[in-house]
């Protein structure tokens, strides 16, 4: 259960297509880098396997390659032990490719500064994204 709210916030957040392409930024270059995330749990009395419903995450996006990135989520339930996963997605024209995200929305970002901002939402948890 653990691996799978991961597994679902990672794929969750990085399906944001529609958002992405109607801004004047190109948001797959802002992608690498270290982003900060919370992710709520919806349903609390699904809580006690992640050892509680508010969880602090850090998640590095890197590009492999020309539209291939990889996101890497370090997440524990514990307070001790880090459990790292890593993800694979294509961003092209500001749009984000992943398998079996249709139930879940995407809101993102980025000022002027170059900070963004992202929040996923999705049927079992929320996720808040930033990114200095």
């Amino acid at each position: 259960m653990k691996t799978l709210l991961a597994t679902f916030s990672l794929l969750a957040f990085t399906s944001f297509a529609g958002q992405a392409s109607q801004s004047p930024y190109d948001y797959c270059n802002k992608l690498p880098g270290k982003w900060h995330a919370a992710t709520h749990i919806k349903d609390h009395s699904s809580c006690d396997p992640f050892n509680g419903c508010e969880h602090f995450d850090l998640v590095t996006f890197q590009q492999t390659s020309k539209d291939d990135y990889t996101a890497t989520l370090y997440f524990s339930n514990d307070g001790n032990n880090i459990t790292v996963q890593s993800f694979s997605f294509i961003c092209a024209a500001n749009e984000f490719h992943f398998k079996n995200q249709e139930d879940k929305t995407v809101h993102l970002k980025c000022d002027e500064y170059n900070n963004c901002y992202m929040v996923v939402d999705t049927p079992l948890f929320t996720v808040e994204l930033v990114k200095q």
